[in-house]
C-alpha cells in the first residue's frame, strides 16, 4: 500500500486538475458548437432562393447586400470541410465527457477521505484507475491548449476547489 498522505495529496490534484478541464472542454465545445451553428446558419442563408424574393433584396441596396451574403456563404461553404468542425466537436465531446466522468469518480473519492479520514482500499484503487483514465485522455487532449484560458479557469478552480479545502488525513 503506498502513503496514504501521498495518495490524499495526489488525489486531491488529480481531482482539481479534472475540474479544469471539465471547465475548460466544455467552454471550447460550446464555443465549436456555436461557430458550427453560425456557419451552417450563413451557409443555408446564401444557398436559399426563398431568400432572395424577399422584398429588401429588390432593392439596389438589397441586392449588393444578398451579394454579399451569397459570397459570404459560398466562402463558409468551402472553409467547413477544410475546417473539420464535426471531428473536432466529437473530439471535443469525448474529452469533456472524459474528464466530467474522471472528476466525479474522484469527487466521490476525495469525499470518502473526508467522510473516513483514510484511504479504504477502493479509494486507492480509484486513485490508480485514476492514473490510466489520465494517459487515456492525454491521448486525445488538444496539443496546444489555450493558455491565457487554462489561466482563468485554474483561478476559477482555487476559488472553487481551494488547496486549503484538504486538509490531510490527520484532521
Amino acid at each position: 500500500m503506498m502513503d496514504p498522505e501521498v495518495v490524499y495529496d495526489k488525489l486531491a490534484d488529480e481531482y482539481r486538475a479534472a475540474r479544469l478541464n471539465v471547465i475548460y472542454y466544455g467552454g471550447r465545445l460550446v464555443a465549436l458548437q456555436r461557430l458550427n451553428t453560425i456557419l451552417e446558419m450563413v451557409i443555408a442563408i446564401g444557398t436559399s432562393g426563398s431568400v432572395a424574393s424577399l422584398a429588401l433584396f429588390q432593392t439596389n441596396y438589397g441586392k449588393v447586400l444578398f451579394g454579399a451574403v451569397v459570397t459570404i456563404s459560398a466562402v463558409f461553404g468551402v472553409l467547413k470541410p477544410i475546417l473539420a468542425l464535426s471531428k473536432q466537436i466529437e473530439r471535443v465531446s469525448k474529452l469533456w465527457s472524459g474528464w466530467n466522468a474522471h472528476y466525479y469518480v474522484l469527487k466521490a473519492a476525495v469525499d470518502s477521505v473526508a467522510l473516513n479520514h483514510a484511504i479504504t482500499p477502493d479509494v486507492e484503487a480509484i486513485y490508480q484507475a485514476a492514473a490510466t483514465r489520465v494517459k487515456e485522455l492525454a491521448a486525445i487532449d488538444d496539443p496546444k491548449p489555450d493558455q491565457k484560458a487554462l489561466g482563468r479557469i485554474w483561478e476559477q478552480v482555487n476559488r472553487e476547489i481551494p488547496p486549503e479545502s484538504f486538509p490531510g488525513l490527520a484532521a
